[in-house]
């Protein structure tokens, strides 16, 4: 007679059961099976780009939105820098970058140089998504999702970021921004404000 598997109660046969009783108990254990693995594709994160940059003043991460998802993680990890900076994201299209005031952020992805406008946004031309200092390293992080930048919709931007203050003392800073032009962007590129930067920046994209 079939018995369970422990953790999901599948059917599995035993050495006593007949043929046709054991035939039976694969059968269902298979379906619960393609059942499961099916379902796991469905949802969570798939890894798209993985680009690793060392002393360079920018970085462009090409092609790594499209169609095949709406919305993105970017987890980007600053190690050093050559000068006290600022890293800048700005959307990218035909290899070229989108640096008209058409980004709006509240504090967190903003600078000092930002203009108020009056829906209490700031208006630049580049998301700051870390400020470094050239004396410390590793402390610098960004961690946000991006929703359909592909989309010819307008970018939105929501995450938080590991930065320090120009005298090097650390802190953390959430923020949400938005590229307010019906755009499709398949890429993006990260610029120092100063100096070169090294690090790792990845995209994954949120399967649908």
């Amino acid at each position: 007679m079939a018995t369970t598997t422990p953790n999901y109660g599948w059917p599995v046969p035993t050495s006593t059961d007949y043929v046709k009783d054991g035939a039976t108990a694969i059968e269902a254990l298979g379906d619960a099976i393609d059942a499961t693995v099916f379902g796991l594709g469905s949802t969570g994160l798939t890894l798209i780009n993985t680009t690793t940059f060392s002393a360079v003043a920018s970085q462009a991460v090409n092609n790594v939105f499209s169609a095949t998802y709406d919305d993105y993680r970017i987890m980007l990890d600053i190690t050093t820098g050559t000068s006290d900076a600022i890293v800048y994201m700005k959307m990218r299209t035909g290899g070229i970058d989108n640096s008209l005031l058409y980004y709006y952020a509240f504090p967190g992805f903003t600078s000092a140089n930002a203009a108020n406008n009056s829906n209490s946004f700031n208006v630049i031309t580049g998301w700051d998504l870390i400020e470094i200092d050239s004396a410390t390293s590793d402390l610098y992080s960004f961690n946000g999702d991006i929703m359909k930048p592909f989309l010819a919709k307008p970018t939105k931007l929501i995450g938080q970021k590991a930065s320090t203050t120009p005298t090097g003392t650390p802190y953390a800073q959430s923020g949400s921004a938005v590229h307010n032009v019906s755009t499709s962007f398949p890429s993006f590129n990260l610029i120092a404000s100063a100096g070169n930067i090294s690090g790792t920046v990845k995209v994954y994209g949120y399967r649908k």
